[in-house]
């Protein structure tokens, strides 16, 4: 299962925000990289999600995609307190800032839950249940919010995505691979997406 960031977007950050022209074509791209792949596309609540999913199916050559919808997805996974984390990206250089040195350093933890513990949570109760649904290959797409927190969780830390001083962020289509062995274990990889991506390992 391939959780992933959605491809470039419009400035609508909203939950009805559209992807862009050339988001539409980065989706496409990744799915002409999936041809002749049967997929389990889930997407979060948000239309550009949605969107890059069909995308990803589109460039596939899938014309029935078939998908399910998330909440979990939504980007709020890891936040624990919504007003504090409201507050704290206010009062501390913005999201990326605040989301990244939660991840890397443990910090603002009245606003977050722990990472290991609800990293370790997401994988038991949403991921590892929904398997049954893939045949070989998973296209989940989410928000930066929650794939940055989840990559972090997933490399134990080696992926660069420390926003706070490094200025790396998770870039479109960027996400983990997470992938389950006949054991029943899991294993993971960054993804690091577009070409253009700033994460390193």
């Amino acid at each position: 299962i391939f959780i992933l960031r959605h491809a470039e977007r419009t400035d609508d950050t909203g939950k009805n925000g559209h992807l862009t022209a050339n988001g539409k074509k980065q989706s496409q791209s990744v799915g002409e990289k999936l041809k002749d792949e049967s997929i389990y596309f889930v997407n979060s609540t948000y239309t550009r999600s949605y969107e890059t999913c069909e995308n990803v199916a589109a460039g596939a050559g899938i014309t029935i995609m078939g998908n399910d919808t998330l909440p979990e997805l939504d980007g709020d996974w890891f936040v624990k307190d919504d007003s504090k984390f409201k507050t704290y990206k206010n009062n501390n250089g913005g999201g990326w800032v605040v989301a990244s040195e939660y991840a890397y350093k443990g910090s603002y933890t009245e606003a977050y839950y722990p990472l290991q513990s609800r990293g370790e949570e997401f994988m038991d109760d949403v991921v590892k249940p929904r398997f049954a649904k893939v045949n070989r290959v998973g296209v989940w797409i989410s928000h930066d919010m929650m794939v940055v927190p989840l990559t972090v969780f997933a490399t134990n830390g080696k992926a660069n995505l420390r926003y706070f001083d490094t200025k790396q962020w998770i870039n479109y289509l960027a996400g983990v691979a997470i992938i389950l062995g006949t054991d029943g274990t899991l294993r993971y990889e960054p993804v690091r997406g577009l070409a253009s991506g700033t994460m390193t390992i």
